[in-house]
């Protein structure tokens, strides 16, 4: 074999070796998600896939749907909902400092339009409740255009003071009333493209974010989007 011939077997040997060194450290590399956080494992994912289902077991009027689960666990309670005669569903905290909250997401066809939001809860002693809601237009990637917060103290039966509460026009005509054994939370909220993102969420002495522990539970027992009059 001639000399160049020689030299050239050897560059493209040493040319495939590195090749299938690259592949096997792409290979090896885990996949990320688009914000480039490694994805959560398969147990998370199916614990918020079973939160769900048990969720859907209470039925939500179209256009909105169940969303998503986070710190918490669901259960069927025994009582019935507000609205229809599905079963009510039990939100109780997991463990860690963490947020204990689901949400519902809808599009309604009407496009801009100010809606009447109402949330039926039961909360055990140190139990209290947040709403937030937003449309789905962002004036940033990461800035809703249309967003609202209200605190709601379910013992005192008020809408609890909170530095974080948005002031109008973000949320008007916050308000919560006794419904029988419940406790009827309301809120106006303007979306400009219809779209309806809402969140319920655990607070506990005035926070959104603390660690779960054994007995805290939320009863939800509905929930209700009209337009508002």
């Amino acid at each position: 074999m001639r000399p160049h011939s020689v030299l050239r077997s050897c560059r493209l040997i040493v040319a495939m070796a590195v090749v299938a060194m690259v592949a096997a450290c792409g290979q090896s590399k885990p996949k990320s998600d688009a914000a480039g956080a490694v994805p959560a494992s398969s147990d998370g994912a199916a614990d918020v896939k079973a939160n769900l289902q048990q969720l859907s077991y209470m039925p939500l009027e179209t256009p909105l749907r169940w969303d998503f689960t986070e710190g918490v666990l669901i259960s069927e309670s025994p009582e019935l909902s507000k609205l229809g005669g599905a079963k009510a569903n039990v939100m109780t905290t997991t463990g860690g400092k963490s947020f204990h909250r689901l949400g519902v997401a809808g599009k309604f066809p009407d496009g801009q339009r100010t809606y009447h939001v109402t949330v039926w809860v039961k909360g055990t002693p140190g139990v209290d409740a947040m709403l937030e809601a937003r449309g789905g237009a962002m004036t940033s990637p990461t800035m809703p255009a249309d967003y609202g917060r209200t605190f709601f103290d379910l013992a005192n039966n008020s809408v609890q003071a909170n530095p974080m509460n948005t002031p109008p026009p973000n949320f008007t005509n916050a308000a919560i009333t006794p419904d029988g054994d419940w406790k009827k939370l309301s809120v106006d909220m303007t979306t400009r493209d219809g779209w309806l993102y809402l969140v319920i969420n655990m607070t506990t002495k005035g926070q959104h974010v603390f660690p779960g522990a054994p007995g805290l539970a939320l009863t939800l027992g509905g929930i209700e989007v009209t337009p508002a009059s």
